[in-house]
């Protein structure tokens, strides 16, 4: 079996500890394109990869494709189909440094941060009366829309720390005792009016892309707060401006924009109740030690025959 890693190689510790894993199995480290091409064409899986029809298509023997991401909307899917080639993802591996992520965003609006930071910037001590609104989070409520394992990992989170959790779904399914309602999608707008707080972490696909549009936006809850942490696409950009600037929306915490990177002329940038973050939600040193078991394991049941872990495709 040969196996070629693609796309941000994960260093040589990595590697080094598959092959000691598996000492039989051909393991590369495709670290530039040359090399990449060079190994791909007798390759039997792949982990990572940027792919085009046209790579693919030089990947004659490719049979599984292991992402290092828990999104494959980048993917041509249907080519890996047709070409019978088996999808994972790494789903999972970041919903610790995600909860953390959005909590910290939460945490930083309740306690009123950015405008305490920028008072501290310009070494400016608040009298009593120019202090921001503060809130606490205990007894909130917050709407999870996208409940998959980084979205579960959000609401537990949220749990925790003593908010109410509830959430909307498009196909009917159980969800944990602590969520206190789970909405049908076509009841979206009655979710939206009754959370104080709202996490997006949804994958892109025509059904999300535009979801929180001007809308829905105004059918949240008067100085709610909107955190993004699974793509861009699902929030109307110009929509959530106006949100934010008329006063509807209490803030925004956006760790993923549309477009992304967000220009530097964007309005987003300048306004006072936004926190933009980057996409660095899901980054975490220990997020290969995780991505390490998902690969370690679908080596063994790719070689034994068996159903791979967080198939996509």
């Amino acid at each position: 079996m040969k196996i070629v890693f693609r796309d941000r190689p994960p260093g040589p510790e990595v590697i080094a500890e598959l092959r000691q894993t598996f000492p039989d199995v051909d393991i590369r480290d495709g670290t530039d394109d040359a090399a990449f091409a060079r190994d791909i064409g007798d390759a039997d899986a792949v982990v990572g990869g940027r792919w085009t029809e046209s790579l693919l298509a030089k990947a004659g023997k490719l049979a599984w494709l292991q992402s290092i991401y828990a999104g494959v909307d980048d993917l041509p899917l249907d080519a890996f189909v047709a070409r019978g080639v088996a999808v994972t993802n790494f789903r999972g591996v970041s919903a610790v440094s995600i909860s953390e992520h959005v909590l910290a965003l939460m945490f930083a609006f309740a306690r009123g941060l950015p405008s305490l930071f920028d008072r501290q910037k310009n070494g400016v001590w608040l009298p009593q009366a120019q202090r921001p609104t503060l809130f606490e989070l205990t007894g909130q409520q917050v709407g999870i829309l996208g409940y998959g394992a980084l979205g579960s990992a959000v609401a537990q989170a949220c749990h925790r720390n003593g908010m109410r959790v509830v959430t909307c779904y498009r196909t009917e399914r159980s969800f944990p005792d602590f969520v206190e309602c789970a909405y049908p999608l076509s009841e979206i707008e009655a979710m939206l009016g009754s959370v104080d707080h709202l996490v997006l972490v949804l994958p892109s696909t025509p059904d999300t892309r535009g979801l929180m549009n001007r809308s829905r936006l105004f059918a949240m809850k008067k100085g709610a707060y909107l955190y993004n942490v699974g793509r861009g696409d699902a929030v109307d950009s110009d929509a959530l401006v106006a949100a934010l600037t008329e006063g509807h929306l209490g803030g925004a915490g956006l760790d993923v924009t549309d477009p992304e990177p967000l220009p530097s002329d964007s309005a987003l940038w300048k306004l006072g109740n936004v926190i933009i973050t980057g996409h660095t939600a899901g980054m975490s040193p220990r997020r290969w030690e995780r991505g390490m078991e998902i690969i370690v394991e679908n080596i063994r049941r790719f070689r034994a025959g068996e159903v791979l872990l967080n198939r996509v495709g």
